[in-house]
């Protein structure tokens, strides 16, 4: 991507077939070839920054800035484009996509779509990243993350219980348009991931088995508190079942399955205690189980099987991890951490919050991941 970038800005090009001794016909090849090319490492970049929750480096803004057309469609890859499709941008496409006459999109229009979805996943998983609702100058609305961690039987559709609360009342059914919409979209998913699976298309990939993973947990959510969607999820035990099926081959393919399903299996296990004996778990809520709430949003390989019991297990007896001492709101470990100190002992210290959200946590790999990567390299 770099490499191309530079063929467009730099003044003296590197490559010779750019310097216009080429014909026409080679020229819009070029071009069509660069253009795929990019937008290609787009998303890609936006699977690697989500996946390790580094910022992207290229915005669509960015992409803009440096004139890189919108995605031509296969007969501009063949023929050439004209000059109103060379002076439209991504963003100026996708705006007329609306008011188009057919629901129906072509190829390239799909493409677009799934260009600026991408985009839009890195702006979810960089709220999540930032401890979503409870940070400062939220730009985004995930509905998941209003909703209780733990209802009860009976309850309907609220916004958050625990801290931050909402400083304003919602207007009335607002609560309830955001449950139908947030269950819906995890229906629509189970059903798309079966159909798939009848029609032999499934698509292993990681970012299909990260939406059949929110969609799993949001179906498994309801089937255990259907008044949280006013029993508007009839089926919701069903799609779950898709969801999982689905998980079981993706986990043979990836890594990254087992973590999920093993999330799920504790998920499971809570809601089912919490939802025949609600006595149980009397008083507690997301701020007991941060470490499980956690694992919802994670798009990477970590296992967390032992702290997802103790949690569990830790709130049953009424003396669950404490929030204020183990997993402050804040990162303790960007107001704590003594730069100046030896770097074993850094590591040491970032180690103890790998359970954070902050971002430490994510850039540094615990103390005994170090080792391990140093000691299978000496073996080797």
């Amino acid at each position: 991507m770099q490499a191309i970038n530079s063929l467009q800005i730099a003044p003296y090009p590197a490559d010779p077939l750019s310097s216009g001794s080429q014909d026409t016909s080679q020229d819009a090849i070029t071009t069509a070839v660069q253009n795929r090319t990019m937008w290609a490492c787009f998303i890609m970049e936006r699977l690697i920054s989500s996946g390790t929750y580094n910022p992207p480096m290229l915005p669509l803004s960015e992409m803009e800035k440096i004139k890189v057309l919108r995605p031509f469609s296969a007969v501009e890859f063949a023929f050439g484009t004209d000059s109103a499709s060379q002076r439209s941008s991504m963003e100026q496409s996708l705006a007329t996509l609306p008011n188009r006459n057919s629901n129906l999109l072509d190829i390239t229009q799909a493409f677009e779509v799934l260009v600026a979805g991408f985009d839009i996943w890195t702006h979810v998983m960089t709220f999540v990243l930032n401890d979503g609702r409870r940070a400062p100058e939220i730009t985004l609305m995930l509905h998941r993350e209003y909703f209780p961690f733990l209802p009860t039987s009976e309850t309907i559709p609220r916004g958050p219980v625990d801290h931050p609360q909402l400083q304003a009342e919602a207007p009335p059914g607002w609560w309830d348009a955001s449950a139908l919409e947030m269950f819906n979209a995890s229906e629509h998913i189970a059903r798309i991931l079966h159909e798939s699976s009848e029609c032999g298309a499934e698509m292993l990939t990681p970012f299909v088995g990260f939406c059949a993973f929110s969609a799993a947990y949001m179906n498994l959510y309801v089937s255990h508190f259907p008044q949280m969607n006013l029993g508007r999820s009839p089926r919701a035990e069903e799609n779950l079942n898709y969801c999982l099926t689905y998980l079981e081959g993706f986990r043979k393919e990836w890594k990254l399955g087992e973590s999920w399903m093993t999330t799920i299996k504790h998920a499971s296990l809570l809601y089912q205690r919490a939802s025949s004996d609600r006595a149980r778990y009397q008083g507690k809520s997301r701020k007991d189980f941060d470490i499980l709430h956690q694992s919802i949003h994670e798009f990477r390989v970590v296992d967390r099987s032992h702290q997802y019991i103790q949690e569990i297990e830790g709130a049953e007896r009424g003396t669950g991890l404490s929030t204020s001492e183990d997993t402050p709101a804040t990162n303790p470990a960007s107001e704590s951490l003594d730069l100046d100190a030896p770097l074993n002992d850094l590591l040491n210290e970032v180690s103890t919050y790998a359970h954070e959200q902050g971002m430490w946590s994510h850039w540094w790999p615990s103390l005994e991941e170090m080792n391990l990567a140093l000691f299978s390299d000496n073996v080797s």
